[in-house]
């Protein structure tokens, strides 16, 4: 799954430092300002995350959920 960063306000590659009319920068705002389904966080700036049924997640919170569903069930086999 490929992830993304959205870089901080006033940095070279982020939104506009101040309040602005830019569609691209209010919706990476909106995007930072979301909260992850897992840990209740904000998706934050220079953190990654992913779009995971069609919402933003932290990258890490996301690997382990998938990683935790995906581990195998111990059977016991009767003797």
């Amino acid at each position: 799954m490929a992830w993304g960063i959205l870089a901080k306000p006033g940095s070279k590659h982020g939104p506009c430092k101040g309040t602005c009319a830019h569609v691209d920068c209010a919706a990476n705002r909106k995007t930072a300002e979301a909260l992850c389904p897992d840990c209740g966080k904000s998706i934050g700036w220079n953190t990654p995350f992913v779009y995971y049924q069609g919402k933003p997640w932290h990258n890490s919170c996301l690997e382990i959920m998938v990683e935790r569903n995906l581990k195998p069930k111990v059977q016991r086999r009767n003797p």
